[in-house]
C-alpha cells in the first residue's frame, strides 16, 4: 500500500535528472574527478578524461543504492551497469561542455556549498575547524574537496541551462488535462482458454510430435551437488580497548547516521472507493468511515477495527504502517497525519484511494544525537567491525590453506577432523527454500565438478563450496513427463482457440452479436479515466490505449490479452473532461510536462555531444 501512496511519476522524472551523484552526499567515498593522461588500466575514456575502475565502482554503488530506494532490491545487474556507464559518460561530456562555454564558478559559490554540509556544522552553523578536521580524518585535502565541489557546481549549471530553455504553454496543459480526465464507458466479454480445453483433441502421435518440437520447454535445469563448510565469527578474539579519539573520529565520519527525522508511527483504516464517479458509492463509503471513526473514538481498539473493516493489506497488522516521514505519503494523508497529536485519531480523510481513519500512535521529533548519547552504540559498532575484520582475516588464511590442497575434498583427505563438511543434495535454479541468495546460487551453478568456490558472506557467516557432482541440463524421456506434456499441449491449443474465437467476436458489429457468437454474457463497467485501472480488469496499457483511440460507439477491432484471457471490448461512450478542476490540477500537470520535456531535451543534448566525442569503454564492463 505504501508504494501506491508515493507519487511515482514525480520520483521517476526526478531520478532521470540524477545524472551525477552529488559529491557532497558521498564525501567519504573514494570519488575523484577522473584524471587526464594515459593509464594502463581504466574503466572508460571520454575525450581526454580517464575514468578508473575505482570511480566506476563508487558510481555504481551510488546509483545502485538510489535504485534500491526507489524500486526495491530486484535490479538487473547488466541494465544497472549500462546505466552507470551512461551516467559517467554524461558527466564528463557535460563537464567539457561547461568548460567550453566558460561557465564561471566563484569561490563564494563553493564556500556556500561547503557551508550546507551537515558534517561541517556545529549547532547548525558552519565551523571551519570541524571542516578541516573531518577532511583530515578522511585523508582528503581541502583543495581536492573544493575542486570536486567546483565540478559539481559546473555540472548543475550546465544542466540548469538545459532546464531553463524548457517551458509549457496553456494549450499543452489543457490538452494533457483533457486527455487525463476524459472517461470511457465500455462493455467487455472475457474469453478464457479454460473454457475451450474440452475442445482440444489429440492422440499419442500428436503428443509425441509436440514433445519433439518443444523440447526446450521441458528442459530440466542444471543441478549441482555441493559440499560446503560454514565459518562463524563466534569464537573470534580481539582487543576491545577502543580509545576516546577512535570513538569521536567515528562519530564525525558518520554523523548523518545519528540524526532522526521527524516521523510518526501511524495506523490507518481504509474504506476503499472503486468508482469516484458514483456518488452513491462515495456517500456509502463516507458513512461507513464515519461509523468506524465513532467506534474508535468511543473506546474501540483501533487495531481490531482495522482488522475488521479496513480494505488495505495493512489490516493484517492492525492497520500498522510503521514510521512515516514527510514526503512518504500523498498530501491529504500526510497533512492529516502530521496535524494529529500523539494518540489522536483523525476524522475520515478522503484521498484517491478512499476514506482513511488515521491514528498517530507515536511521534518522534527531528533530532541530532550528541556524541555522548550514541557513544555506547558507536563502541558496539566498532567492536563488531573489528570482530568481522579479524574473522575475515582468519577465514581467508584458512581458505588459502584449503586452496593449496586443490579443493575441500583434498584438504579433508589430509585433515579429516579439521572441518565439519556439510552437503546440499543437488541444487538447481528452482531451489528457493535454501539459505543461499540467488546471485550466489547462479555462480555455483556455473562451476565445474570438483571446483572450489570463492568465499561467500551470507548472513554474517562465510561459506566455502565445492561442486561434488554436476548434472547437465537434460530433457526427460516422454514417458516420464507425458502428463506434463499433455497439460502443456492442452493449455497452448486452448489459448489458440480462445484467441481465434475472441478475434472473430471482435470483428462483429456490436457487443450483443459478439456475445451471441461466443455464447457468453457481456459485462458493463463504470466509467474510468485513461490514468485509472480498468474496473474489474486492472492495469493494461495496451488495452487502455486501444479503448481511448477507438471511436465510440464501436468495437475494438481486435481482442486484447490480459493475463491468460482475451478480452472483446465495446466502447459505448466517452465522457469529455470537465474543465472545472483544471485550476487545482494545473500546477501538477505543468510540472509533469516540464519534467518530461526536460528529460527529452537533456537526452537530446547528450546524444549531440556523444556524436563528436571520443568514447572508449573497457571490455571488462561490457561482459
Amino acid at each position: 500500500m505504501l508504494r501506491h501512496f508515493r507519487n511515482q511519476r514525480k520520483i521517476l522524472s526526478i531520478f532521470l535528472w540524477i545524472v551525477i551523484a552529488s559529491f557532497i552526499g558521498t564525501i567519504f567515498l573514494v570519488w575523484g574527478v577522473g584524471g587526464k593522461g594515459n593509464q594502463k588500466t581504466y574503466a572508460l575514456k571520454i575525450n581526454d578524461h580517464v575514468v578508473s575502475f575505482n570511480e566506476y565502482k563508487t558510481t555504481y554503488e551510488n546509483i545502485s543504492n538510489t535504485y534500491r530506494q526507489l524500486f526495491g532490491s530486484n535490479i538487473d545487474q547488466k541494465i544497472l551497469s549500462r546505466q552507470v556507464i551512461e551516467e559517467i559518460i554524461s558527466k564528463y561530456l557535460l563537464l567539457d561542455e561547461a568548460n567550453r562555454l566558460k561557465l564561471p564558478v566563484t569561490d563564494a559559490e563553493i564556500l556556500e556549498e561547503i557551508k550546507k554540509v551537515p558534517a561541517f556544522q556545529v549547532n547548525g552553523q558552519f565551523d571551519k575547524n570541524r571542516y578541516l578536521e573531518v577532511l583530515r580524518l578522511n585523508h582528503i585535502t581541502p583543495d581536492a574537496f573544493e575542486n570536486n565541489i567546483r565540478v559539481n557546481l559546473l555540472l548543475n549549471k550546465i544542466k540548469g541551462l538545459i532546464a531553463t530553455s524548457i517551458y509549457v504553454n496553456d494549450q499543452e496543459i489543457l490538452k494533457e488535462y483533457r486527455m487525463r480526465n476524459k472517461a470511457a464507458e465500455i462493455s467487455y466479454i472475457k474469453v478464457s482458454p479454460e473454457d475451450f480445453e474440452k475442445d482440444v483433441k489429440f492422440d499419442n502421435k500428436t503428443i509425441e510430435k509436440y514433445y519433439l518440437e518443444n523440447k526446450n520447454e521441458f528442459l530440466e535445469p542444471v543441478k549441482v551437488k555441493l559440499k560446503y563448510v560454514e565459518f562463524t565469527p563466534d569464537n573470534v578474539k580481539i582487543d576491545d580497548n577502543i580509545s576516546e579519539q577512535e570513538l569521536q573520529s567515528y562519530y564525525l565520519k558518520n554523523k548523518e547516521k545519528f540524526k532522526q527525522d521527524e516521523q510518526i508511527k501511524a495506523r490507518h483504516i481504509l474504506i476503499k472507493i472503486d468508482n469516484f464517479q458514483d456518488n452513491s458509492s462515495v456517500e456509502k463509503a463516507l458513512k461507513k468511515a464515519e461509523e468506524i471513526y465513532k467506534k474508535a473514538r468511543s473506546g474501540g481498539k483501533f487495531e481490531e477495527l482495522a482488522k475488521q473493516y479496513s480494505d488495505d493489506i495493512s489490516k493484517n497488522n492492525g492497520g500498522d504502517l510503521g514510521f512515516i516521514k514527510r514526503g512518504m505519503m500523498i498530501k491529504e494523508f500526510e497533512d492529516s497525519l502530521f496535524s494529529l497529536k500523539e494518540g489522536e485519531i483523525s476524522k475520515p480523510v478522503k484521498t484517491s484511494f478512499g476514506y482513511h481513519i488515521i491514528k498517530n500512535e507515536k511521534y518522534l521529533p527531528k533530532k541530532e544525537y550528541t556524541f555522548q548519547e550514541v557513544r555506547d552504540q558507536i563502541r558496539a559498532t566498532i567492536l563488531k567491525d573489528k570482530i568481522m575484520a579479524q574473522f575475515k582475516q582468519t577465514v581467508q588464511t584458512k581458505y588459502k590453506e584449503i586452496q593449496s590442497f586443490g579443493n575441500l575434498s583434498g584438504y579433508i583427505a589430509k585433515n579429516p577432523k579439521a572441518l565439519e563438511i556439510k552437503e546440499i543434495d543437488y541444487l538447481s535454479e528452482g531451489n528457493n527454500n535454501i539459505f543461499i541468495p540467488q546471485d550466489i546460487k547462479n555462480e555455483l551453478l556455473k562451476m565445474d565438478k570438483t571446483e572450489l568456490s570463492p568465499l561467500f558472506l551470507i548472513n554474517g557467516k562465510y561459506y566455502l563450496f565445492e561442486v561434488a557432482d554436476k548434472i547437465a541440463p537434460t530433457v526427460p524421456p516422454l514417458e516420464k513427463i507425458k502428463d506434463k506434456v499433455i497439460k502443456s499441449y492442452i493449455q497452448k491449443q486452448s489459448s489458440i482457440i480462445a484467441k481465434k474465437k475472441a478475434d472473430e467476436a471482435a470483428d462483429k458489429s456490436s457487443i450483443n452479436e459478439a456475445a451471441k457468437f461466443l455464447n457468453l454474457a457481456p459485462q458493463d463497467v463504470a466509467a474510468f479515466k485513461r490514468i485509472d485501472p480498468i474496473p474489474n480488469i486492472g492495469v493494461n496499457s495496451t488495452m487502455t490505449e486501444a479503448i481511448f483511440t477507438t471511436k465510440a460507439p464501436s468495437m475494438v477491432r481486435k481482442s486484447i490479452q490480459h493475463g491468460n484471457s482475451y478480452y472483446v471490448i465495446y466502447v459505448k461512450n466517452f465522457i469529455p473532461a470537465s474543465d472545472d478542476k483544471l485550476p487545482e490540477q494545473r500546477n501538477t500537470i505543468a510540472q509533469y510536462l516540464i519534467n518530461l520535456k526536460q528529460t527529452e531535451a537533456y537526452n537530446s543534448y547528450i546524444d549531440r555531444l556523444k556524436k563528436d566525442a571520443r568514447i572508449d569503454i573497457s571490455p571488462n564492463l561490457l561482459d
